[in-house]
């Protein structure tokens, strides 16, 4: 069964603490209670004990009775089964005398401070078995939900009147707590502009931010000076506030200030000085005629340039209206006034500057101006090369030219003074070598340049140098050198071929010499009683060793060749009785013209 809250007691103001009772149980004071609110949002809540802390000693907090616990919605007026975030409700505290301790006499008055607003709570007393006991019931209202959405003080900024200035509208409201919205502002009186001597008061019309409340003790103020509210509710609510009445200020009808005057090819100054009071000034802008809407980062010659300045009176001062302003000494024409702060910039204009010419010097060679303005095309030509020199290259301080290898070349003026000076470097002459190297690639007339032939190929030897353009020292010599005369050189390394000695045993040869690759014809001898084995050879690749006639390619040295023989197998050539009856036969039958030759070794019979 849900225990109904009941209705928030009437609000008593705070009264001075009872008179603790006159007896031996330690008096009570100021009651300290904090109710845990932010986490209740959603909640259904059977018992507070986890929400409420008493933080005076000899105080018992009591549980009402029932088994759960309905709070009183103040903003839908009804009671909740749970509590809703974003909404006040009215708690009830109930608290009682701990044994040994004693709250003010029944009758009297109670301070408790609650979440640190302090209430009046009368205390009253109630029967137990042994006696009675005194105990206080109060009901507070409290916000339920995120504390930092409930806004308790919100501090305003709104421009302060200022004699002759518009009073200030909603886009110039501000505040300190993005949960607020201003929805208006009004001013009393209604004057149009403010006027001196006047004390003008404005409201602002509030409403909260979705998910954010007003306190019902919110705080209000602007510029931390305390502000009125004027009725409130949770999400709307008015405040005002009241300015002082508007002092008179002392009028200013002559100003002045100091710029630095335009220079071509020099950057805007915002320097801007003064010798008056009451006022301070700044430089607003630079412009000259023919673009302006430009943002100028250096003067131009050929263009006429305007200075804006800006004068601001200080706190007490005003412009009157017909204030004069001299800028360098001379009048300036009033362009913008603003009504808000009397703030008004003036305009000068400065005579057409002229353009300037800037100086070249040239070393070594010629410009095709001495003096030139920014953006000429100017040519450099650099002088003849002196004897056994060529041109190198220009150097140049502040320009770029277009190609500075080139003996005659271009640059754009620039804004400043250009020096140019042509350098040289000593002639060289270039050596070129086949078959060979050389010490150097190119050299100046009279350098020592050596050659060097490369390796000869397979077959030849180093045979002579063929030089065009110099004379070396001995062109028969694989290495030699030359003195570098005033003109290209090129060598050339020439080889000749190795003759190679050709010697044979027992046989002859197509050549006594050769030279490698020739083809050599190598024939055997007949020799009696022997046959023809196959040849050794060295120094050549052989086509057929065993053939009696056979060709050789020379390689890399000397031949040599040599006809192996074996004994001839014919009984002609035998000894013994067998062999003397056959070389008589072999007479008889050369006696009567029949001479045979040996079928093995050639030989006559």
């Amino acid at each position: 069964m849900k225990k109904i809250i009941s209705i928030l007691l009437a609000m008593l103001m705070i009264m001075p603490f009872a008179v603790p009772f006159a007896s031996a149980a330690d008096a009570i004071g100021t009651i300290a209670v904090t109710i845990e609110t932010d986490d209740l949002g959603g909640k259904s809540v059977d018992s507070y004990a986890d929400y409420v802390t008493i933080g005076t000693e000899g105080v018992i907090f009591e549980e009402s009775n029932g088994p759960a616990v309905e709070a009183f919605n103040k903003t839908t007026e009804s009671y909740d089964s749970e509590f809703e975030g974003g909404n006040y409700y009215i708690f009830t505290v109930k608290l009682t005398e701990a044994p040994y301790y004693a709250l003010p006499a029944a009758g009297s008055f109670a301070e408790v401070e609650v979440n640190g607003s302090k209430y009046a709570a009368m205390v009253q007393e109630k029967s137990t078995g042994s006696g009675t006991i005194s105990y206080i019931s109060l009901e507070v209202e409290l916000y339920v939900g995120d504390p930092m959405k409930n806004l308790k003080a919100i501090d305003f900024h709104v421009p302060a009147p200022v004699a002759g200035a518009v009073p200030a509208d909603l886009s110039q409201v501000t505040a300190d707590n993005m949960g607020v919205i201003i929805i208006g502002i009004e001013w009393f009186p209604e004057d149009p502009v403010f006027v001196e001597g006047t004390q003008y008061t404005f409201q602002l019309a509030l409403e909260t931010a979705e998910g954010f409340t007003f306190d019902k003790n919110i705080y209000l103020s602007h510029d931390m000076a305390d502000a009125v509210k004027i009725g409130s509710g949770k999400n709307e609510l008015k405040m005002s506030y009241t300015f002082p009445a508007i002092p008179e200020k002392t009028k200013i009808t002559e100003i002045n200030a100091t710029v630095v005057e335009p220079v071509a090819g020099e950057t805007p100054s915002d320097v801007v000085a003064t010798t008056g009071t009451g006022y301070t000034v700044a430089l607003y802008d630079w412009y000259h005629l023919k673009d302006l809407m430009g943002t100028i980062t250096e003067f131009e010659g050929g263009n006429t340039y305007h200075v804006q300045v800006i004068f601001t009176p200080e706190s007490g001062y005003v412009f009157a209206d017909d204030v004069t302003a001299t800028i360098n000494g001379k009048a300036a024409d009033l362009r913008l006034s603003n009504s808000n702060t009397g703030a008004k910039i003036f305009d000068l204009g400065f005579a057409q500057l002229p353009v300037p010419e800037y100086d070249i010097s040239v070393t070594n060679g010629t410009a095709s101006a001495s003096k030139a303005v920014a953006g000429t095309t100017i040519t450099l030509t650099a002088d003849a090369a002196p004897t056994g020199k060529v041109f190198d290259k220009w150097v140049v301080t502040g320009a770029t030219v277009a190609d500075s290898s080139s003996a005659t070349t271009t640059f754009a003026m620039p804004k400043n003074d250009v020096t140019a000076e042509a350098t040289y470097k000593d002639k060289t002459y270039n050596v070129a070598v086949a078959n060979g190297t050389a010490s150097v690639s190119k050299a100046v007339a009279g350098t020592t340049v050596t050659l060097t032939a490369n390796a000869a190929p397979a077959g030849k030897v180093f045979d002579k140098w063929v030089i065009t353009g110099a004379t070396v020292a001995d062109t028969s010599k694989a290495t030699t050198t030359f003195t570098m005369p005033e003109n290209n050189v090129t060598a050339e390394a020439t080889y000749k071929n190795v003759v190679y000695k050709v010697t044979v045993t027992n046989g002859k040869a197509s050549a006594s010499t050769a030279v490698m690759g020739d083809s050599i014809t190598f024939t055997a001898n007949q020799i009696d009683g022997k046959v023809f084995s196959h040849w050794e050879i060295s120094g050549a690749a052989v086509a057929d060793k065993n053939a009696k006639e056979t060709t050789v390619t020379v390689g890399t040295s000397d031949v040599t060749a040599e006809a192996i023989y074996e004994d001839c197998p014919c009984k002609c050539h035998q000894g013994g009785i067998a062999g003397f009856f056959y070389k008589i036969v072999l007479f008889f039958q050369k006696l009567f013209g029949k001479n045979t030759i040996c079928e093995f070794c050639g030989a006559k019979h």
